[in-house]
């Protein structure tokens, strides 16, 4: 459904710079890359390096203050993306990209309705039209065409499973939060792709002197957290099932995996022998890590806490159901059986369904 035009003011897109309108702003003003060699082009390479540092120290920026000035703040933005090119870290990108979507969802949660709307629409091409109803302690204020409600899901369980909710003719109903919640997934991906693109050649040095500090830091502060710096391939890690390999290769990469993907990959390793501070380890890479609450729920997991049940993974049609399995494993019925038949049999056949 098509947004109704929204009057945004240079403020929102100061807030929102992935709008298209943001872009065209950027566009009038011709900033060139020598322009970021000026003392103003220095004020704007300056902003986009205390962006990128709070996502590297995980520290909220989402405050504006009165006497910011908007067009560095709205520049900063595909600045920062320019350094992140730059160094060329992924696991640095999907950092930066979960800090300017949780900005983001911060800033949209308290839009009104309509402007909502336009913003989610515009940038991202979702179907959104208002809604009224009350299931249970729960208002739905949005309908959110299935197809877009889907493709950005941040998780798939609990109410993010369309099992658990209304869907009523194509539409699925969404509160505020969860919209700007969605929206944050989308800013995230919106950073990945624009991020995986190689730096210009003509980059001005002082440009390039700032990259290289940063990645300084994040070198630093990754070997603090103890991320891999590249994911290596054990033998044992040959057994695994492919829906554990997967969901491994995104934790180590730096993704924001899902509870339940979480939950799956820590059980398995668990079963397998691997011990608590191990598997913590493996979750050092997840860009909102935080080593006592990862400590809890492992050692939870492990039997260590709580009903002192040590848990298994989900079978495997719990795994396609959750949306964390794309394989069909001939005979397999568990990715405990796949990864025991493995090691016995030294292969198992499997195929991905598309």
């Amino acid at each position: 459904m098509a947004s109704t035009a929204v009057l945004l003011d240079r403020l929102d897109l100061a807030k929102y710079p992935f709008l298209p309108e943001a872009q065209d702003y950027v566009r009038s003003l011709g900033l060139t890359l020598d322009d970021l060699a000026s003392p103003a082009g220095r004020s704007v390479i300056e902003r986009a390096r205390e962006r990128i540092e709070a996502a590297i120290e995980r520290r909220p920026d989402n405050y504006l203050s009165d006497d910011i000035d908007v067009d560095v703040e709205i520049l900063a933005f595909p600045v920062a993306m320019l350094l992140l090119r730059i160094i060329g870290d992924k696991v640095l990108v999907r950092r930066f990209g979960v800090a300017e979507g949780k900005r983001a969802s911060h800033f949209l949660e308290a839009e009104p309705i309509e402007k909502l709307i336009y913003i989610v629409t515009r940038s991202f091409g979702w179907n959104v039209r208002r809604l009224k109803m009350h299931v249970g302690p729960a208002v739905y204020e949005f309908a959110v065409r299935f197809s877009d409600f889907v493709s950005n899901v941040p998780e798939y369980r609990g109410l993010w499973k369309l099992v658990n909710r209304p869907l009523r003719q194509g539409w699925v109903p969404v509160t505020r939060h969860e919209l700007a919640r969605m929206a944050e997934e989308a800013v995230k991906k919106y950073v990945e792709s624009k991020c995986s693109e190689p730096p210009p050649d003509n980059v001005p040095r002082e440009v390039v002197e700032v990259a290289e500090g940063l990645r300084s830091l994040w070198s630093k502060r990754s070997e603090e957290l103890g991320l891999p710096k590249t994911v290596k391939v054990k033998r044992l890690e040959d057994a695994y099932p492919p829906c554990i390999r997967a969901i491994l290769e995104d934790v180590m990469a730096g993704k924001n995996v899902p509870h339940s993907a979480r939950f799956a990959l820590a059980s398995f390793l668990l079963q397998i022998g691997k011990s608590v501070d191990e598997v913590i380890d493996i979750f050092r890479a997840a860009p909102d890590f935080r080593e006592d609450i990862a400590r809890y729920q492992v050692e939870h997991i492990a039997g260590l806490r709580g009903s002192r049940t040590k848990y298994i993974p989900f079978k495997c049609d719990n795994m396609r159901s959750l949306g964390l399995c794309r394989w069909r494993c001939k005979g397999v019925k568990h990715p405990l059986q796949f990864y025991r038949l493995a090691l016995r049999r030294g292969r198992v056949e499997y195929e991905e369904v598309t």
